[in-house]
Parts: structure tokens; C-alpha cells; sequence
């Protein structure tokens, strides 16, 4: 995950932060949640308050549903370094707890940002 410590599954890291400021994020909540499959807490990925991330993990590479619960908006791509497909959401895009990713980023997510507030 962004913050110091954290991974994601097994013992590969979710994400690299893309630097030091975005890094740390924790704190009194998650604005982002990223999940494998479903929304059950086993499986989640990883949480984020704020900043972006430029590269994923190769376990990464299975965010399917988001979470987002905070009036911020991302947006997910493809490909490293915020290229490729891309797709935005905010929490008003969630249906019954959860967004799902179209196809075109389904298990494919390879980096993804803070883009704005709603």
C-alpha cells in the first residue's frame, strides 16, 4: 500500500509510492478502497487517503471493485505511469457499496490517482 509498512497480498507490495509527500496516508480513514473480489475485508488490497500511485505490484493487478467514500475523485489506467485506458470515479458512481470497473481496466489497473474533489 501507499503507507510505510503496508503490503498487499502476500509478501508482494501493493504500490511504490510515486514520492515521499503522497506517500504516508492513513489516518482517520480511507478515502479509497481497492479490492481482489467482492467487497469482504479479506480481500481487500489496500487503502488510500490522497496522491497517486505510478506503478502497481504484479498482485495488484487484480483490483476489481473500488470503494470510495470520501467526495474525492480518481481515476485508474491501464497502464504505468497514468497511461493507457483510463476511467475516473467518485463515490456517487457507487452502486450497492461498490463501483466495478469496466472491462477495459477490470484486473487491469496498472497505476491510479487523486484527480480531483466532487
Amino acid at each position: 500500500m501507499l503507507g510505510e509498512g503496508r503490503e498487499g497480498l502476500g509478501s508482494w507490495p501493493l504500490a511504490v509510492p510515486s514520492d515521499n509527500e503522497t506517500a504516508a496516508a492513513i489516518q482517520g480513514g480511507a478515502s479509497l478502497r481497492v479490492f481482489n473480489y467482492g467487497t469482504n475485508p479479506r480481500q481487500q488490497l489496500g487503502e488510500f487517503n490522497y496522491g497517486k500511485v505510478d506503478q502497481v505490484s504484479k498482485s495488484a493487478d487484480k483490483i476489481s471493485p473500488l470503494q470510495i467514500l470520501a467526495n474525492k475523485v480518481w481515476r485508474f489506467y491501464a497502464d504505468k505511469n497514468f497511461q493507457g485506458a483510463n476511467a475516473a470515479f467518485s463515490r456517487k458512481d457507487m452502486k450497492n457499496g461498490k463501483i466495478e470497473l469496466p472491462a477495459s481496466l477490470n484486473n487491469k489497473v496498472s497505476s491510479f490517482q487523486e484527480v480531483g474533489t466532487i
